[in-house]
């Protein structure tokens, strides 16, 4: 392999690519040993290092000699060159324009050296090196405890580095923001407040300057017992141009002008700043937790003026820990624990009627499980509900978990919950869904709410799922059930998570038969926006069975519905359906017409899951009409979107497209080495359609490297896999391959079984793809069996399809 077309990288998830090409480094363990070579590029790691990466403090007996199969095996893929052994172990030695590693240090350096111009636009540049967190998919505790930290702390002293430059350079607009957010990461960095603080002063906002001094001292003063440090004084002497009366000032609590400055109007609102849960609030909040209307936007300007609040956005307020702690300490005193509770119960009232109200225009298929008062006029469109979900969820979160300590606001613990789940799942939010859960299970055990105990459940399910542990979720989901009773609502949910879970484990039968009853709850209820929900999924059961001509009825009949009901959300699934259901059928143009929307409206409405799942099915039909380097992108775009949010499914379904537009480029080798890492991820998580396809990519690309033998193992293992769960979608690509096999091992007379098989079930279920693929097949047996006629027409049908479908025959 030539070492100069290799590039690594570790700033973000594991990379590796070869002109241009992404190669796959199959199994966890060999991602550790490639891992754990490139953070040391360019030194000697040992087999005792990579011993304790791999394992930890707990290696086999085995573990050095485990260790050199797995650097061999390593060494196949990036070539000897780049892989050295020594006396010692074993060194990765590469240049900087191949480890963005070592890129990202070469900027670093050269920017220390360099005008402060040129050494800004360094540092730009050896930021963008990173992707996100050092080595993120990484299954090494050992590793990243040992290795993370620093590499942490060298992105943020450059990121650091190159906001002072901005600064200096004067532009200081420019660097609040990422200052606000790195202070809010590291609050006990006084560096980075030092530099927010002058960055502040320079924009002209020395009142918000000296807010960010007060924060910060008070955190080290209260916590810490020390005074500011000589660059946080030093910044401070600049905002306040070197007057040591106003520095003695500034230490003042609470700022001025003090508390008894305001009226009562404004001091009545004051107290209650020290109710939100979450770090900002909008006005809505804020009359609502006041009992007034208009006037509070007034209020609050006024203390904004007074410097005891923020304002980090439009309409939006921010309330220092100082004032908090103050305020709090105030109404403890001046005002009665019962207004302080009616406050309470109308700020959470408020948010949990507003949450109900936003959930339910933008995800009508979610059911409100728990009866809630709803905000109806919240919003005048879905982007206004979308917004305030999005600026208000840190709140929301925070309130139900606040709630669980509080009698009399634990009931909005499930409510709350409850209205977000539909958000959570479609944007990807586990940790935001895991103490939802946590809240609402905690209110659930206290006040032995069992439909709070189903939302809790319910959400626990909804990450298992996203993350691709489809038997927790079809455990989570099982247990919801149980407590459902009579609630036909609660029960339509937990039925559409288990036919959805039982899908992903390719059990459509079983998948079926819930979403069918979820169906007749639907329609029995009324509720259209469920009902083309569970008639789509029904479709996706049909298909994952090979009966194509009826899950393309149901995908149009869902498609229909959601077009009178006017939902992105019901109508993004219904595409979703028929454009798998289309390409199934073979018809390649329609299939990515309905993906392409699909990915459209994921992006309008920032579906990530949805997003990653229309990407793969796009990339997959780019790849069948010959666009390989569009269904490349779609590929990566799909694995983007698939790690934001944790999903596994997607990960392996990129793998398997990627694979395949290797093999029909004549990249065999990769090819196998694609399928083998889909395959196995596949294998991990459970997810048998993924497990069913790759084992017949697989077969392909063996049967195109000369291997017939492997060819047809794989495709029998295929067909095994279908008999278990009842999956029947593949069966005829299975048969196809395993006839080509056969042919090339000279069994004639299997392969033409095979074969015939394969059209037959193509045929009857109308996969014209399918049908021409086997034809190709069908014509080479004739020809082997001394038949150039039978052979030539078989030949000629082929064509035919191939050509009105618009697809390119699969070499």
């Amino acid at each position: 392999m030539d070492r100069s077309g290799l590039r690594f990288g570790v700033l973000g998830a594991l990379d590796i690519a070869r002109d241009g090409r992404r190669l796959a480094v199959v199994g966890p363990k060999l991602r550790v040993v490639l891992a754990s070579l490139l953070v040391r590029a360019n030194t000697t790691v040992t087999l005792d290092q990579l011993a304790e990466d791999l394992w930890g403090g707990r290696p086999p007996a085995s573990a050095r000699k485990a260790a050199q199969l797995h650097v061999v095996r390593l060494r196949r893929v990036v070539g000897a060159a780049a892989l050295e052994t020594r006396t010692d172990g074993y060194r990765m030695r590469l240049d900087p324009d191949q480890l963005d590693l070592l890129r990202f240090r070469h900027l670093v350096a050269r920017a220390r050296a360099a005008e402060p111009a040129a050494a800004r636009a360094l540092l730009a540049e050896a930021l963008a090196c990173w992707r996100g967190d050092a080595l993120a998919d990484v299954a090494s505790e050992a590793l990243l405890r040992e290795a993370g930290p620093g590499l942490a702390e060298e992105r943020l002293s450059a990121h650091e580095r190159y906001l002072e430059v901005g600064i200096a350079l004067g532009e200081p607009a420019g660097a609040v923001a990422d200052l606000r957010a790195l202070t809010a990461e590291h609050p006990w960095r006084e560096s980075l407040w030092a530099l927010l603080v002058r960055a502040l002063h320079r924009c002209g906002r020395r009142a918000d300057a000296l807010e960010a001094y007060r924060t910060v001292r008070g955190m080290l003063v209260g916590e810490l017992g020390v005074e500011p440090g000589p660059l946080l004084r030093a910044a401070l002497a600049e905002v306040l141009g070197d007057d040591p009366p106003a520095v003695a000032r500034s230490r003042a609590e609470p700022p001025a002008p003090s508390y008894a400055d305001l009226d009562e109007q404004d001091r009545s609102l004051y107290r209650l700043l020290g109710r939100f849960p979450g770090p900002t609030f909008a006005v809505a909040a804020a009359a609502a937790l006041a009992g007034r209307g208009e006037r509070t936007r007034a209020c609050l300007d006024r203390l904004a003026d007074a410097g005891l609040l923020t304002r980090p956005g439009p309409d939006r307020y921010g309330v220092p820990d100082g004032v908090r702690e103050d305020a709090v300490a105030r109404a403890r005193v001046e005002d009665l624990p019962g207004e302080l509770a009616a406050a309470d119960a109308r700020l959470y009232d408020h948010y949990l009627g507003t949450a109900a109200a936003a959930s339910a225009r933008l995800y009508p298929t979610a059911r409100l499980l728990i009866a809630v008062p709803r905000a109806e006029s919240a919003f005048a469109d879905d982007d206004t509900a979308l917004r305030w979900l999005e600026d208000e969820r840190a709140n929301l979160v925070a309130a139900a978990e606040h709630a669980t300590s509080s009698a009399v606001l634990r009931r909005h613990c499930g409510g709350i919950a409850d209205a977000l789940r539909g958000f959570v799942a479609g944007y990807g939010y586990p940790r935001d869904a895991l103490a939802l859960a946590a809240a609402a299970a905690g209110a659930a055990e206290e006040d032995d709410d069992r439909l709070a105990e189903v939302v809790a459940l319910l959400l626990r399910g909804t990450v298992a799922y996203n993350a691709s542990d489809y038997p927790a979720a079809i455990s989570w989901a099982t247990s919801a059930l149980d407590l459902c009773g009579q609630n036909q609502a609660a029960e339509a949910e937990c039925r559409h998570a288990l036919g959805r879970g039982c899908a992903q484990l390719g059990l459509p039968r079983e998948a079926m038969r819930h979403h069918e009853r979820a169906l007749a709850i639907a329609r029995s209820t009324g509720d259209e926006p469920n009902e083309a929900r569970e008639i789509n999924y029904i479709g996706v059961a049909l298909l994952s069975q090979g009966r194509v001509g009826s899950a393309i009825a149901c995908h149009a009949k869902a498609v229909e519905l959601s077009a009178r009901l006017g939902s992105p959300q019901v109508r993004l699934l219904a595409l979703n359906g028929l454009g798998l259901a289309h390409w199934t059928a073979g018809r390649m143009p329609e299939a990515a017409a309905h993906h392409s929307e699909c990915v459209e409206i994921c992006r309008r409405w920032g579906l990530r899951h949805y997003e990653a799942t229309a990407l793969v099915c796009l990339a997959e039909t780019l790849c069948d009409l010959g666009e390989h380097a569009e269904a490349e992108a779609a590929a990566h775009r799909a694995r983007e979107a698939g790690g934001q949010i944790g999903e596994r499914r997607h990960e392996s379904g990129v793998l398997e497209v990627l694979a395949t537009a290797a093999r029909r480029q004549g990249r065999v080798e990769e090819a196998v080495a694609g399928y083998t890492a889909a395959l196995d991820l596949a294998r991990e998580i459970g997810f048998r359609y993924g497990e069913v396809s790759t084992l017949i990519g697989l077969a392909a690309a063996h049967r195109a490297a000369g291997r017939p033998a492997e060819a047809a193992a794989h495709a029998e293992r295929a067909l095994a896999a279908m008999d278990e769960t009842g999956m029947r979608v593949l069966d005829g690509a299975a048969r196809t391959e395993w006839a080509a096999a056969l042919l090339a091992l000279g069994d004639r007379a299997g392969a033409a079984r095979q074969v015939e098989r394969a059209l037959a079930g193509a045929r009857e279920d109308g996969r014209l793809l399918g049908e021409a693929r086997a034809l190709l097949v069908s014509a080479r047996v004739h020809a082997a069996c001394g038949d150039p006629g039978g052979s030539a027409l078989a030949a000629s049908a082929a064509e035919a399809i191939f050509r009105d479908l618009g697809v390119p025959p699969d070499p």
